[in-house]
This record gives structure tokens, C-alpha cells and sequence, in this order.
């Protein structure tokens, strides 16, 4: 039997990228007209965003995110992506998929 192993640490370059794409994509998407009734849970997410972003940069860990706070962001992400998707979701849509990757390291992490 051969066993493949992937290398599940991600290193400081990888997760400076992830929050570079996730903060793009979160920021164009609260300056999308498209979106304007929607700017608050927007705007909310970006800056919790960035205040993880942040912390990260202080600390180098992402254990100091909870689960609990990405399912939130995640579930209003979807319902927006699913909101927009048959006019222009791209943005959210981008947003939704970055944060999936977030939670994905964060779980790989602890």
C-alpha cells in the first residue's frame, strides 16, 4: 500500500496570500453598488477580517480563531452568495470561497 502524505503546514507567505485575496474580495464586494443593501453584514465581515489579519501578523498563529466566529461569517457569506448569484455574486461568491480556505488552515492548524 503506498501512503501519500501532503505537507498540511502552511507557511507565512500562504497565509499572508489568503488574507490578501479574502480582504480584496470582501472590500470590492462593500463597494459594489450591487450590493449596497447589504454593505452593513459586509462591512462587518471586512473588519473582523482585518482585525485577524492583524493579530496574525503579532502572533504568526491563526489558533486564536474560533470556529464558531468563521461558521458565522461563513453562513452570512452563502446567504449572500446564494442572494447575488443569479445577477453578480462574484465578489461574495470570491469572499465565500477564500473564507472556506481560511477555516480550512485554521483546522489544520489546531
Amino acid at each position: 500500500m503506498i501512503k501519500i502524505e501532503y505537507n498540511t503546514e502552511y507557511n507565512d507567505k500562504q497565509i499572508k496570500y489568503l488574507f490578501q485575496r479574502l480582504i480584496t474580495a470582501v472590500c470590492l464586494a462593500n463597494h459594489y453598488d450591487l450590493y449596497e443593501e447589504d454593505h452593513s453584514p459586509i462591512e462587518e465581515i471586512l473588519s473582523v477580517i482585518c482585525s485577524w489579519f492583524n493579530k496574525y501578523l503579532k502572533e504568526k498563529s491563526l489558533k486564536f480563531i474560533e470556529e464558531s466566529q468563521i461558521d458565522k461569517y461563513e453562513d452570512v457569506l452563502y446567504e449572500l452568495d446564494g442572494k447575488y448569484l443569479s445577477v453578480d455574486g462574484l465578489f461574495i461568491e470570491d469572499a465565500y470561497e477564500w473564507l472556506l480556505q481560511l477555516k480550512n488552515m485554521i483546522k489544520k492548524e489546531k
